[in-house]
């Protein structure tokens, strides 16, 4: 549901600043996912990765929408987000695209997106404006369940070993 800037007072700079670095955050986990799927050699996981690069892709746009008013948020990831995923391709170089390596890499990924909605739901609990703080709820839940998934993997990965 795309909001308009009126419909938004309740936000100040501070807060669409913080929406802005999780777009960021979102952008980085966007090309991140799809990186590791052309980079992995098992196909369900590639998948699953491409999957949850259009889930963040959506979460981008929707929070994009929602900090309309402030500085036009940025099209492309954090140079943070770049440096991990060169970490990400050397790991993966060394490891032939082995599939545990990258879902550990991923992991960490996710870990660094959490704790951004987390903090942001942390200054948005009780804000005059409920609706930021319901997609942020809502957004979070999806980051913590693709967290969970990707634990989940990597621990059946490592069993398998």
């Amino acid at each position: 549901m795309a909001l308009h800037t009126q419909t938004m007072p309740g936000l100040d700079h501070r807060t669409v600043e913080k929406i802005n670095d999780l777009i960021q955050l979102n952008l980085d986990c966007v090309k991140g996912f799809n990186d590791a799927a052309d980079r992995i050699d098992d196909s369900g996981v590639a998948s699953l990765f491409r999957e949850l690069a259009v889930e963040r892709q959506s979460q981008a746009d929707e929070l994009r929408s929602l900090a309309a008013w402030g500085r036009v948020p940025e099209d492309s990831g954090s140079a943070i987000g770049t440096m991990h995923r060169l970490w990400m391709d050397f790991r993966a170089a060394i490891n032939a695209g082995d599939a545990y390596v990258i879902l550990i890499e991923c992991e960490r990924g996710e870990d660094r997106i959490k704790e951004a909605y987390q903090e942001l739901l942390d200054e948005t609990h009780g804000a005059p404006d409920t609706h930021l703080h319901e997609v942020l709820m809502r957004q979070y839940e999806q980051v913590l369940a693709a967290h969970d998934r990707i634990r989940r993997l990597r621990d059946t990965l490592k069993q398998q070993r």
